[in-house]
């Protein structure tokens, strides 16, 4: 699914900019948003939403993490009694 979600997102992107425009592209996701809707603001928008996609990852990370550790050690008490 993974392969799939990516594959369409870099084939979306390869049709909206030129080629030009990918060669000069630093963030190529962001700037075909913007030449798609003609406007800044929709690449400034990919970028704030992958910037809090990647935070609610880390998040979510690190709270299995410290789940896991504290669910360890709960256990661990539990059985030492």
């Amino acid at each position: 699914m993974a392969v799939f979600w990516y594959a369409l997102t870099l084939f979306g992107t390869s049709m909206m900019l030129t080629p030009a425009g990918l060669a000069q592209s630093s963030l190529a996701v962001p700037d075909a948003m913007q030449a798609v809707f003609n406007a800044p603001w929709a690449g400034k928008l990919m970028v704030f939403a992958g910037w809090m996609l990647l935070g609610l990852g880390m998040y979510a990370w690190s709270c299995k993490c410290y789940g896991v550790a504290y669910s360890d050690a709960a256990m661990r008490r539990e059985l030492e009694g």
